[in-house]
């Protein structure tokens, strides 16, 4: 086989699971640092977190951070979806 085909047929296939697997890491990632990029001034999705934290609620700081945690869940549900359908048609 020459080197292309051994990219494509070999080390692609084997390498794409692992890839995927790192996109959905990056994801789960992404919805923390939305949450923490309040803090710097960015707006995001902290500001709904901070907002409850200076009005001294802890229950409403407490839902909040548990719909910002219930979306890096659904996100990583979702990308575990991908991951399995990536897996099973690589082989």
């Amino acid at each position: 086989m020459s080197a292309r085909q051994t990219l494509l047929r070999v080390e692609l296939p084997l390498a794409t699971p692992v890839m995927v697997a790192g996109v959905r890491v990056a994801l789960v990632l992404n919805v923390g640092t939305a949450a923490l990029a309040t803090y710097v001034g960015a707006g995001g999705l902290g500001e709904p977190i901070k907002g409850m934290l200076e009005l001294g609620r802890p229950t409403g700081t407490l839902v909040a951070a548990t719909i910002v945690a219930a979306l890096a869940l659904i996100v990583d549900w979702l990308a575990g979806l991908a991951e399995y359908a990536v897996r099973r048609n690589a082989g």
